[in-house]
């Protein structure tokens, strides 16, 4: 943490400086409050009562410092020009779900039979993150949400590794049993090594919902779902950093 409150304090050099009203919570337990609420998604209420201040202090600690976090750590995500095209990686996709907002569109997932939003995961082949896509509406299946990531076009030479929800897409993904036969043995087999190969997908998509925020039902405002994912993304790099 010492690390990541030296890069907060360079950014914002302000937010250590006396002035005005003494404030009710130091900046530091501001960015303490916000990662313990993005790592496990605690209610505000739970974490005002820990830290003796209101529920409304919370929430302006978490719109405050929740840009801010993914703002300091952006430089930590790669974007997809800059990613290794010669490398063989493996893409899934996976729904970080919310509550179900009336007033928007297109986020039930018919799959997983929830709320949510359809993030696009990379991995490499030693189960390391390599790229996380901007969140599209859960309603979207993973062949459509990646044709708007620019991965489909940057490995065009060497196609990732999927999954046969991205069948017809150019990725390599196992061998469907054709209606009315069976698979060939090399077909078989074919398909064993892409499922074991893509087992550090999942791995990697495990490990970044112990940021619990995408794995449990988000509660803030919809509109702010898109930039807590982004922070936590950012969290998840500079953490990879020190691996």
């Amino acid at each position: 943490m010492d690390a990541l409150y030296e890069r907060v304090a360079d950014r914002f050099p302000t937010c250590d400086r006396p002035g005005g009203r003494p404030p009710v919570l130091l900046w530091r337990q501001e960015v303490q409050i916000s990662i313990m609420y993005i790592r496990r998604n605690r209610t505000q209420a739970e974490l005002a009562e820990d830290f003796s201040v209101s529920q409304a202090t919370i929430s302006r600690v978490m719109a405050r410092w929740t840009p801010r976090l993914g703002e300091v750590l952006a430089e930590f995500v790669p974007a997809v020009e800059g990613l290794d095209a010669s490398e063989q990686v493996i893409v899934d996709g996976t729904l970080s779900p919310c509550w179900d907002w009336n007033s928007e569109q297109g986020l039930f997932s018919g799959k997983h039979r929830r709320t949510g939003v359809n993030l696009q995961v990379v991995a490499d082949l030693t189960g390391r993150l390599l790229q996380v896509s901007k969140p599209a509406p859960g309603s979207i299946h993973d062949a459509k949400a990646i044709k708007a990531t620019g991965l489909l076009e940057h490995f065009k030479n060497t196609p990732p590794l999927a999954d046969k929800g991205y069948v017809g897409l150019g990725l390599l993904t196992p061998d469907r049993k054709p209606a009315g036969a069976e698979l060939t043995t090399i077909q078989k087999n074919a398909n064993r090594v892409i499922g074991s190969l893509r087992v550090a997908v999942e791995r990697v998509i495990a490990h970044l919902k112990t940021w619990r925020i995408l794995h449990t039902p988000y509660r803030r405002p919809f509109h702010t779902f898109a930039q807590t994912i982004t922070t936590v993304i950012a969290l998840q790099f500079y953490k990879q950093t020190f691996e």
